[in-house]
């Protein structure tokens, strides 16, 4: 018996429309999965995303050796600072190069450069680039490894969280995790509809 207002064709069974719900839950569970991950991938709100980049003139120092800093890709005038165990350094992103071809003008983006003194002793650090200030501000980090060229310095695994691509690790993963979800919730509700149709 069907419910009031429901009219099944007679060559229409019942298992044709538990394929189609089916579909439809699976269809729901990718875009779910697409919808909870686009937030985690996107990197700025503007278009095209801008692309900001920290470089170091040499990332292997010795104690108390001064090396330079950079981030390109910053509004011009923008504030930048850049920090490294204790020491933070303000600087402003300048004006762009202009490059002149035959037919194009195009403009480089924004750089801001600091000099940093090593610490004093040899180890692994991590320092870094705050880009703007207050709530829009976008905050990189860098590493620089401090070595002693007179003693043998043998590193450590590092305990902790990791720096980097975890994020999108954990985007991809939890995104994973909700198609499986959705794929095994969808086929326990086909399975359930076959036993009731039986």
């Amino acid at each position: 018996m069907t419910a009031p207002g429901v009219f099944l064709k007679p060559n229409v069974h019942r298992a044709d429309i538990c394929s189609v719900k089916l579909l439809l839950i699976m269809l729901a569970s990718v875009a779910t999965l697409f919808g909870a991950g686009a937030p985690a991938l996107a990197q700025d709100s503007a278009y095209p995303p801008r692309l900001i980049v920290v470089t170091l003139s040499d990332s292997s120092v010795e104690p108390g050796e001064s090396f330079s800093v950079s981030v390109e890709g910053c509004d011009i005038g923008q504030v930048v600072e850049f920090t490294l165990e204790g020491l933070a350094v303000q600087v402003q992103c300048l004006e762009p190069e202009m490059e002149q071809s035959a037919l194009v003008l195009r403009s480089v983006p924004g750089k801001a450069e600091a000099e940093l003194i090593a610490p004093d002793r040899a180890g692994e650090y991590v320092g870094y680039a705050r880009v703007g200030t207050g709530d829009g501000s976008l905050e990189l980090d860098f590493g620089v490894d401090v070595f002693d060229s007179r003693a043998i310095f043998v590193p450590t695994a590092a305990s902790g969280p990791q720096t980097g691509s975890g994020s999108a690790f954990s985007s991809a993963v939890w995104m994973l995790l909700t198609f499986i979800l959705g794929v095994g919730l969808a086929s326990g509700f086909w399975v359930v509809a076959q036993r009731r149709d039986s």
